[in-house]
């Protein structure tokens, strides 16, 4: 669904419910300006996960009190290339795609390559997410929580579907019931309560999952 103005999806929907958000940090990149890596693709994910990290020790504007879980992530800008499923993506950042995550959120299987078989809810969940952003389409990676890649190697991100302040990809999908909300090994972040919140708004309204799956998201 094309956006308005200029504006993405993201940013229309973030100034309708009235979800801003704190300062904005700019782009981390000036940092670790320099570093090189073997792989253009590892180098890429490589050089944003350090600039997080230098960032969270002293970037200028941000605070380093408190812990990961309330404390806002670095930013990062990237285009969209494509939807995995209701939980990943695959993004552009600086010339090199790189697969994306999304914090604090599971979502069915759309593949065969996890369990064997795509999950029930999968297709719909997959299709919903495609709805939220298209390729091309600019979008914020906050860079947020305690770990920055899976045991996949892939990004561990907050994605927020226009500017940092921005609504997020895991409350649309959230809200929607086509994600549950999930903590790995205790990497929790400041969105955390936000996602159980529209986790319960989506169980009380029996959409997504929990209407066309009776609430389960792998079966």
């Amino acid at each position: 669904m094309p956006a308005a103005s200029g504006e993405s999806l993201g940013d229309q929907k973030s100034a309708a419910l009235g979800l801003a958000r704190g300062p904005t940090v700019g782009s981390v990149s000036e940092i670790v300006r320099g570093v090189s890596f073997v792989s253009k693709a590892r180098k890429h994910v490589q050089w944003i996960l350090l600039a997080a990290g230098l960032c969270v020790c002293g970037c200028a504007g941000r605070s380093t009190s408190g812990s990961s879980e309330s404390a806002r992530g670095a930013y990062e800008r990237a285009r969209v290339d494509y939807v995995v499923d209701g939980d990943t993506l695959d993004v552009w950042l600086g010339g090199s795609k790189v697969r994306v995550r999304t914090l604090q959120i599971d979502a069915p299987e759309s593949s065969t390559l996890r369990f064997g078989h795509a999950d029930r809810c999968g297709a719909p969940a997959k299709a919903y997410a495609e709805r939220l952003v298209h390729p091309g389409e600019r979008l914020t990676l906050e860079l947020a929580g305690s770990e920055r890649q899976d045991r996949y190697g892939r990004l561990l991100a907050l994605v927020h579907l226009g500017g940092p302040e921005a609504i997020t990809w895991q409350q649309l999908m959230t809200r929607a019931g086509w994600a549950e909300v999930f903590v790995y090994r205790s990497n929790r972040t400041w969105l955390l309560g936000t996602l159980q919140a529209e986790q319960s708004y989506a169980k009380r309204h029996h959409l997504g999952v929990y209407r066309l799956c009776s609430g389960r998201f792998h079966e």
